[in-house]
């Protein structure tokens, strides 16, 4: 009995020692893949009393280029440039519809874990993003979004995260949350207020 159970310690200990090197085996890989997916975007409204709103969310396309390297079977860094086109709409004034497209760098952690053919992954981190033209445009006219003339900076900074299903090592379906942390009014809003941008984003990827 004690000859068993050590035979079946052994066992145990060993499979744990060998799981525990492959998961923390280096396992360099470098892969790309190109993407495309709906954005359903807002602007968060914060008043100088510290009231906050929001306008109302309207949609708008992402497409651009993703880049990952894996560190480990299920880490991952990944990256990319990103076009993406956000709107969203001020009813309370003269119905306004803000559009603005950026250029987008994202700098995500992923975690993944394979089951035969499927693997599923979370992934957070933070993108940059660069604002390269937009509108504002109500009952009255047309106007810049970015610049003097406008109501917007080019500059947006922020947190991102989301899931993703990625089907025979190739065709990736995600989901996920981007939220702006600085305020991207250029401080010509009558009411002072603080703009910063938020969407949520769908995409279908095929991975190379």
């Amino acid at each position: 009995m004690k000859k068993t159970l050590t035979i079946l310690l052994g066992l145990v200990l060993g499979l744990s020692l060998h799981a525990r090197s492959d998961w923390f085996r280096y396992e360099p890989e470098l892969r790309f893949g190109v993407h495309a997916g709906y954005v359903r975007s807002n602007m968060i409204e914060e008043l100088p009393i510290g009231a906050k709103g929001s306008l109302s969310p309207e949609g708008g396309v992402r497409a651009g280029l993703d880049l990952s390297f894996s560190v480990f079977n299920w880490l991952e860094l990944g990256s990319g440039l990103n076009f993406i086109g956000l709107c969203s709409r001020d009813e309370a004034w003269f119905n306004n519809v803000y559009r603005a497209s950026y250029v987008e760098f994202p700098l995500n952690l992923r975690l993944k874990q394979s089951v035969f053919w499927l693997e599923m992954a979370i992934f957070g981190g933070v993108y940059g993003a660069l604002g390269i033209g937009g509108s504002s445009r109500n009952e009255v006219g047309s106007y810049p979004f970015f610049g003097p003339d406008g109501i917007a900076t080019r500059g947006d900074f922020g947190l991102n995260a989301g899931v993703e299903l990625t089907l025979f090592g190739h065709y990736r379906l995600g989901a996920g949350y981007r939220h702006g942390l600085i305020d991207i009014s250029n401080g010509t809003l009558a009411n002072g207020a603080r703009l910063y941008n938020e969407a949520l984003v769908c995409s279908i990827s095929y991975i190379f």
